[in-house]
């Protein structure tokens, strides 16, 4: 199956996270696990009628599993040449996109390694205060970003 691929892409079984660490994962029991699974276990599922954030916690469905996450800036920036910068990175982490996104900005892994960075941004209200920390740092820091203003008030 990954014949298509070649040398270029890594795979690894396990959860990106801020830290290298065993944590507790979120089966979203009521969609089969297909839909909000997570390590951001406060969240709160889609409902039986499909209302976002409607839903029990994670936590509360009682459907946890342990898994092994894996520190972000650390697996980036072990990847090919310390020197290369070809990283095309998705981020599509169910909630943790926040602390992900902080930890590979402060330590510079994202500036330095990663050429595009395109990000699936979850429970972006409750979130807002980070949010804004991350798109600064995108239009300051790593300075060939282009954060987009969007989001609840385009703040």
């Amino acid at each position: 199956m990954l014949s298509g691929f070649g040398s270029n892409v890594t795979l690894s079984n396990s959860a990106f996270s801020n830290q290298s660490a065993v944590a507790s994962f979120g089966i979203d029991t009521i969609h089969g696990g297909s839909v909000g699974s997570s390590l951001e276990l406060q969240r709160h599922t889609t409902d039986v009628h499909g209302k976002k954030g409607q839903g029990p916690t994670l936590k509360d469905q009682n459907s946890l599993i342990r898994v092994r996450t894996v520190d972000a800036a650390a697996f980036l920036d072990g990847l090919g040449d310390a020197t290369s910068r070809n990283i095309v990175l998705k981020v599509d982490v169910e909630g943790s996109e926040y602390a992900v996104l902080r930890r590979l900005i402060e330590s510079g892994v994202l500036c330095r390694r990663v050429t595009d960075v395109f990000v699936e941004w979850h429970d972006q209200a409750a979130n807002m205060a980070t949010f804004r920390w991350i798109h600064s740092q995108l239009n300051t820091v790593c300075t060939r970003f282009i954060a987009p203003r969007y989001g609840p008030g385009a703040y």
